[in-house]
């Protein structure tokens, strides 16, 4: 946000104000899309909407009372690091939810497996008139009633057909089933394809273990009998009917007996044949791209691209001796490169001579622009 504004106006914002502002704009949040006027839609397109799950990281005292109570019960064996069974709950689970318009497209079950190695980006419908949002404040069944009624108010008779893309979880089923019955609205539930891929991948493993050709071969297989109207019951008691024919491992064996219990727990949503005949989606890479946004802007830090230019910042910050609030005030951004614009120049300390030697190791010069950190230096590190 600190950018986007500096890069038309020329200002900088501090991250604090930024923040703060941030706060107060979404405190209007809920009230703003639950009372702004709407027009219905007039199309016959599908009204699609899909629900997903994404755990946070959160400080002890943000987490939900359950989860804070549990975290509080597990000892910690580290200071600095969670260790091997902690990890559980020490996350909040955010809610996301998308609303979106999409024209039907029927389709054949090669354009499915095909489509698994190649995109036909050109004859595939776009979602239109898409809202994505997340909450981690809201219970899951808030965020679930949000989404019918702003599917609601794009279509008020219920005159079109309401597709709801889920990954299996039965807690969820139920609450979107709770908020359709309320609402007196049939709608379509499609199990996320992409979910069913996995759960075969990891049944597939257990049958032949390693990167093999067989395995993707058996997942192929699989995938085509699902596709084709065989139920997840029939799927399922093949699996079973294999792990008597094979000698496997106990992990192996409960990892088929996971995924065939998966098959059997949503059989009922496992038509694709129907589905594709109708044009339905039957993935959930709408929702599921907005659980990467999601993360990206609750600034998880493992995997994150910024995570290590502030991890770079805070460390510089300690070497030279200034402190994190002292540094935000006096060296934005915090870099080597930054210090020398900001001090004058009778301020700064000459620069050692090669191989001078300080305390008891040699200098070695830093460059202007701050290194990616690899430890603790040696010497000290001289601007």
């Amino acid at each position: 946000m600190v950018e986007l504004v500096k890069k038309p106006t020329g200002a900088d914002v501090p991250k604090r104000q930024a923040e703060e502002l941030a706060v107060r704009a979404a405190q209007d949040f809920d009230a703003f899309y639950r009372e702004r006027p709407s027009t219905p839609e007039v199309t016959d397109d599908l009204l699609v909407l899909s629900f997903d799950g994404k755990g946070i990281a959160m400080r002890l005292e943000d987490l939900r009372a359950a989860t804070r109570k549990a975290a509080a019960a597990t000892p910690r064996r580290l200071q600095t690091r969670l260790t091997q069974g902690e990890k559980p709950n020490r996350k909040r689970m955010a809610k996301v939810a998308t609303v979106y318009t999409l024209a039907p497209w029927p389709r054949e079950i090669g354009d499915v497996l095909h489509g698994l190695g190649q995109r036909d980006d050109a004859a595939r419908p776009r979602p239109t008139n898409k809202r994505v949002w997340a909450s981690i404040e809201h219970n899951a069944q808030r965020v679930i009633d949000d989404a019918f009624d702003e599917a609601l108010r794009r279509d008020p008779a219920r005159h079109r057909r309401w597709v709801v893309l889920i990954d299996g979880q039965l807690d969820q089923r139920r609450r979107i089933e709770r908020a359709a019955a309320k609402r007196g609205v049939l709608i379509t539930i499609v199990l996320d394809i992409v979910h069913v891929l996995e759960y075969l991948w990891c049944a597939a493993h257990a049958f032949h273990p390693g990167a093999h050709a067989a395995a993707e071969q058996w997942v192929e297989g699989r995938l085509l009998a699902l596709l084709s109207g065989r139920s997840g019951g029939e799927v399922a008691k093949s699996l079973r009917l294999m792990l008597t024919r094979h000698d496997l491992e106990a992990a192996a064996a409960k990892a088929v007996e996971k995924t065939a219990n998966y098959l059997v727990k949503n059989t009922r949503l496992l038509h694709y044949d129907r589905a594709l005949k109708d044009g339905l989606p039957i993935a959930t890479g709408v929702i599921k791209g907005a659980c990467r946004y999601l993360v990206l802007v609750a600034h998880r830090r493992r995997g994150h691209p910024a995570a290590a230019r502030v991890a770079n910042e805070r460390r510089l910050r300690r070497l030279l001796g200034v402190s994190p609030r002292e540094g935000a005030r006096a060296y934005p951004p915090v870099t080597l490169r930054g210090r020398r614009r900001a001090e004058p120049a009778s301020a700064r300390a000459p620069a050692p001579a090669a191989g001078q030697v300080i305390g008891n190791a040699p200098v070695e010069r830093c460059s202007e622009r701050a290194a990616p950190w690899d430890g603790p230096p040696r010497g000290r590190c001289v601007s």
